[in-house]
């Protein structure tokens, strides 16, 4: 049995290890936030640095209501290796607008970050309909963030950018650059054609995650679950 002298040195030793590992977790915590401020992180990302599902909603939010800089340096450029390479079998589907399928048709896809409705880390495909029917589904080749300009940063592959540039002059004046995004490249489309399956007439209102055997399975886009 301990004695009282050495069970109050326990105790003091404790809490003086607590304390450190408070002050070095808020320390983490802060640095966090500031790579929050240099580079578009999502929460996943900040979970990903030990942060409480709690604490990654809250600094993803306050980030989203600030400035970011990368957003307009014209430098700006980070491709996510693991784009495209797990083969998870998601399908990001988007929603249909004529800016999404000229980008379909050029075989990018473009949305910024700072959207509440991002798109997965994991997805293999991208996709939207035509008409109630999802058939425009393509996989993703490469995945950069780029800043203001991204379309003449020379750190972009020049074959990308060259795909950039004819998708950016075809929608100038609808869609201009307008500072930073998320670019997806994709390639040709796959066999898929299932229709959405639901009773109004117009397409998908928001961005979805799904596998995309479940969609050929189910035969529809209404009912698949989502895809994590």
């Amino acid at each position: 049995m301990r004695s009282p002298q050495n069970v109050g040195a326990d105790i003091a030793a404790a809490s003086k290890q607590i304390e450190q590992a408070k002050a070095a977790r808020l320390a983490a915590k802060s640095e966090a936030i500031e790579i929050g401020r240099a580079h578009p992180l999502s929460r996943v990302d900040f979970e990903s640095m030990g942060l409480t599902r709690a604490e990654a909603r809250k600094i993803d939010e306050d980030l989203a209501m600030e400035p970011f800089a990368w957003e307009t340096d014209p430098n700006y450029c980070v491709e996510r290796q693991w784009a495209g390479s797990q083969r998870t079998g998601i399908v990001a589907v988007v929603p249909s607008d004529a800016t999404a399928m000229t980008g379909m048709k050029f075989g990018v896809y473009m949305r910024a970050p700072r959207l509440k409705q991002r798109l997965n880390d994991a997805i293999t495909y991208v996709g939207t309909d035509r008409s109630q029917r999802l058939d425009m589904v393509r996989p993703v080749l490469a995945r950069f963030t780029l800043g203001y300009q991204g379309d003449e940063n020379s750190r972009l592959p020049e074959h990308y950018r060259e795909i950039l540039r004819s998708y950016l002059d075809e929608v100038r004046g609808t869609a201009g650059w307008g500072g930073g995004a998320d670019v997806i490249f994709l390639g040709d489309a796959i066999d898929l054609d299932v229709p959405l399956g639901f009773a109004n007439r117009g397409g998908v209102p928001g961005v979805r995650h799904v596998g995309l055997d479940d969609l050929r399975s189910h035969g529809q886009l209404k009912g698949v679950p989502t895809a994590s």
